[in-house]
């Protein structure tokens, strides 16, 4: 089995139980300050990770950056190409888009996990064409905030994934981990971005 999908199971795996409280909204990093463009050097290198804590040490949020070799408008196009989203996103087994009202679509997926399925219920919130917000609504997984943003650059675009999930109160083995090695939890969530990022940017400039 591949390391990256190993990952991803066990971040997976760790929000199948409930947790105290939902997470709160992760913010845009282009609204916080943010220079995209002077992330350009590194971003040829290879993806970012912006890791921000609270004043008590925990997990505010995660933010991945990727350069992708593709206008922004079909990168738009692919992370909200939800008939498709098994075909290149690690994992889904199914992906039902369940209603679409204004700029919001609720769908309904199921996770490949060891053990048993993952399902759950998320609405995405399309932002004109730059930006996508996600939010739980039922499911499997209880807590969690994720958001797209997109910054154009010429006919390239640089990716921001933001992800929020918060693994303090769940299973007895993720429980243990956390209890011996706190900022686990941030590690979890950049590999799970670094998953995400890297399937989108093969699939939009495959595209």
């Amino acid at each position: 089995m591949r390391p990256c999908i190993v990952v991803t199971f066990f971040v997976l795996l760790a929000l199948a139980a409930p947790s105290a409280s939902a997470a709160p909204k992760v913010v845009s990093p282009l609204e916080s300050g943010v220079d995209a463009n002077a992330l350009m050097p590194l971003l040829k290198r290879g993806e970012l990770s912006l890791i921000e804590s609270t004043a008590a040490g925990g997990l505010k949020q995660v933010t991945m950056a990727v350069l992708i070799n593709a206008p922004s408008d079909k990168v738009f196009a692919t992370i909200t190409d939800y008939p498709n989203f098994k075909k290149f996103m690690p994992n889904i087994v199914e992906c039902e888009v369940v209603k679409t009202e204004g700029d919001e679509t609720e769908m309904n997926f199921e996770i490949d996990v060891p053990v048993s399925n993952l399902k759950y219920t998320l609405r995405h919130r399309h932002i004109e064409k730059r930006a996508v917000e996600i939010s739980l609504v039922k499911g499997d997984i209880k807590t969690g905030s994720w958001r797209y943003d997109l910054h154009p650059v010429g006919d390239k675009t640089i990716m921001f994934y933001s992800l929020m999930t918060d693994v303090s109160e769940t299973s007895w083995l993720v429980k243990k981990v956390l209890r011996a090695q706190p900022t686990m939890q941030h590690a979890l969530n950049v590999a799970t971005g670094i998953v995400i990022v890297k399937a989108v940017k093969k699939e939009a400039e495959r595209r």
